[in-house]
């Protein structure tokens, strides 16, 4: 009976943490792609990007769930979900630096936007032909 509570305890927190740090992700990364402002092309881009995380992320915690040593007390199934749950987080803050990794660099690409383009209208303002000589 300890081993079935401790595969809870394990499935229950490795699937929070996921999730938890999925969603961080995909609600900050969303902001890097657009720039601050909302734009649908970078809001996709985010979900596609957490759907990978997830599906990734929860099938390694399962994958792993059936491994290491079969514990037939409460001190070594705490042991072993500790084990179990560290290896998660190791898993889950690597990804997490590949992915604000991905997103820096992804962010990097975008073209600048022009001095000349003011913030409250969308049309670029030609400099005058003294502007251009001095």
């Amino acid at each position: 009976m300890t081993m079935a509570w401790s595969y809870l305890a394990y499935a229950a927190g490795s699937i929070a943490l996921t999730v938890w740090v999925g969603r961080t992700l995909k609600k900050h990364g969303a902001v890097l792609f657009s720039g601050g402002q909302e734009g649908e092309l970078a809001l996709a881009l985010s979900d596609l990007l957490a759907m990978g995380f997830y599906l990734f992320h929860i099938g390694f915690a399962l994958l792993i769930l059936r491994y290491g040593s079969r514990a037939s007390d409460l001190p070594g199934a705490i042991e072993t979900v500790s084990t179990k749950l560290g290896l998660v987080l190791l898993v889950l803050a690597a990804s997490h630096f590949i992915h604000v990794a991905i997103f820096s660099r992804l962010r990097l690409k975008q073209p600048a936007t022009s001095p000349l383009i003011t913030p409250t209208a969308s049309r670029v303002e030609m400099p005058l032909s003294a502007e251009i000589v001095s």
